[in-house]
């Protein structure tokens, strides 16, 4: 099995940001994006971690990848073939990934059902 220690969190809203928290309360390295960089400033400064300018460098040396976004680009996260962030990195993964949203867009639920 493989060990997680360090994790990127992108999107850091009313269910992210929490969600995000108990992870690093449970000691586990957060490297975190948010749209909007003071959000994500103000949960450095509240939980620790990191914050970075895009969700690439977020990713950049975590073992494991989540993503709670409703309103962003969902191609962000899931796009054929189930590469994450294709357009900014064509390398395969190097990490595991999940998305949690309570919203997901057009282009979302077509990433999701082309991805299958």
């Amino acid at each position: 099995m493989r060990t997680v220690s360090t994790v990127a969190f992108i999107g850091l809203g009313v269910m992210g940001g929490p969600m995000a928290g108990h992870l690093a309360r449970q000691g586990l390295t957060l490297r975190v994006y948010n749209r909007t960089r003071a959000k994500a400033d103000a949960w450095v400064n509240e939980y620790g971690g990191s914050a970075h300018a895009s969700p690439k460098d977020a990713a950049a040396g975590a073992d494991l990848v989540l993503s709670c976004v409703g309103k962003a680009p969902f191609w962000w996260i899931t796009p054929p073939p189930r590469q994450i962030w294709r357009k900014s990195s064509p390398e395969p993964a190097n990490y595991t990934a999940s998305a949690f949203s309570t919203l997901l867009s057009p282009a979302g639920n077509k990433a999701l059902s082309t991805a299958r």
